[in-house]
């Protein structure tokens, strides 16, 4: 009677098996073949639990500190409108009422938020213009252009965030592998 490699694999498999158990010279190969199992079970779940920990740190930054610098980026631009068309007089007593407070605020959490940035140069712009309109304000510099790189700046980390994230609640990594020399190139 010919027997199956399959049933072969399972039989010798088996009586592997019930040797280790009774202490035959198998109980090192399974308690091997055992601790691997473990190892790369105990891997998985430290790899998931990392990146549970890593999107949390993300939204984290997405909704307290680059979601209301988005927020407050779209405001802003219709508040700049409507101050711009003022006449001078109008227009000190409005970038001193309106407009400084709103920039001294973002400028404020900022502050308060440093270590949630992508960047520090993600913040220099904001800062440098508000010096500029305090200036300008006490009569010691012209008014100062608002910074147009700070929006492109602030619009492109806010992406950037929000694609890592949604990799990270894909499960995929964080960012996509970057390839090396010696990798096949995709044709």
């Amino acid at each position: 009677m010919t027997q199956h490699l399959s049933d072969a694999a399972t039989d010798t498999v088996t009586e592997s098996l019930a040797e280790a158990i009774g202490g035959g010279p198998a109980t090192w190969l399974w308690l091997f073949l055992l601790t691997l199992a473990v190892v790369a079970i105990a891997r998985v779940f430290r790899e998931r639990a990392r990146r549970r920990e890593k999107l949390a740190a993300l939204e984290r930054q997405l909704d307290t500190l680059y979601g209301p610098l988005e927020a407050w980026r779209l405001e802003a631009r219709p508040l700049r409108e409507a101050g711009a068309g003022l006449l001078p007089d109008a227009r000190r007593a409005w970038l001193e009422e309106t407009w400084l407070p709103k920039v001294a605020s973002i400028a404020t959490l900022l502050i308060e938020r440093t270590s949630q940035l992508e960047s520090p140069d993600d913040a220099a712009p904001l800062h440098t213009y508000l010096g500029e309109l305090r200036a300008h304000l006490t009569g010691a510099a012209d008014e100062p252009s608002w910074p147009s790189a700070l929006e492109a700046t602030w619009n492109e980390r806010l992406e950037s965030l929000r694609a890592r994230a949604a990799r990270l609640r894909e499960g995929r990594p964080e960012s996509e592998p970057t390839v090396g020399s010696n990798d096949l190139k995709p044709e």
